[in-house]
């Protein structure tokens, strides 16, 4: 749009590492409190990227699986969602399931639990994704090597909950992906997500940063 003001080429091209990156642009919105990357990725480039920095990638994913933290996300949840038998429970970027199960027998009952779907984007992850759910006693399960498809989540849904951790600055297109995922959510459903927060500034930072793991979009902390 006109009034969006330009940050600076993303710094995430690192020399040529990333070339699907080096012509790319971060701008901000005014007032909206989001940061976005422009031209809009497509899917084919946006698996490129996953393969070409599948290392920076899994180091994330680790942590987020590591169990306390899974536990802690779980527990959190819990408080407000409320899953009968045969719910479906999504989790994109899932790693390895491991928070993703901790959800299997809210459906009451060994006969009344929940279905899991997992949704990654990295080859190295999800085989032991696979393993968990099997081992897990779902309802169903299924684990697919993607982001996000619209069409996935309308075959697989409707979702009563949609949990995600530090994935949605990964998403090429936010507000396409957001009305995609609330078409395909069970009326009364929830969605917890967690996001990292940054600014115009943050773009720039040194390469060490841990900033610079390919965000595409970053919600300032107004937005």
């Amino acid at each position: 749009h006109s009034t969006a003001v330009v940050a600076r080429p993303h710094t995430d091209c690192r020399g040529g590492q990333h070339p699907v990156l080096c012509n790319r642009t971060m701008y901000e919105c005014p007032g909206a409190g989001v940061v976005f990357t422009h031209p809009v990725l497509q899917p084919a480039e946006l698996a490129l990227l996953y393969a070409s920095n599948s290392s920076t990638y899994q180091q994330q994913a680790a942590r987020h699986t590591r169990r306390r933290r899974a536990i802690e996300q779980a527990a959190y949840v819990k408080q407000f969602v409320t899953l009968a038998a045969g719910a479906v429970v999504m989790e994109v970027g899932c790693a390895s399931a491991d928070v993703l199960v901790r959800f299997v027998g809210d459906g009451g009952g060994a006969n009344n639990r929940t279905r899991l779907v997992c949704l990654e984007p990295s080859s190295h992850l999800l085989p032991r994704a696979k393993q968990v759910l099997a081992a897990s006693g779902a309802l169903s399960w299924e684990a697919r090597q993607e982001v996000w498809d619209a069409r996935t989540a309308q075959q697989l849904g409707p979702i009563r909950l949609f949990i995600s951790s530090h994935v949605l600055e990964h998403m090429p297109d936010l507000c396409v992906f957001a009305r995609e995922l609330y078409a395909t959510m069970e009326p009364g459903g929830w969605v917890f997500t967690e996001v990292p927060t940054g600014d115009a500034s943050t773009v720039a930072l040194k390469p060490w940063s841990p900033w610079r793991h390919f965000h595409l979009t970053l919600t300032t902390p107004s937005g």
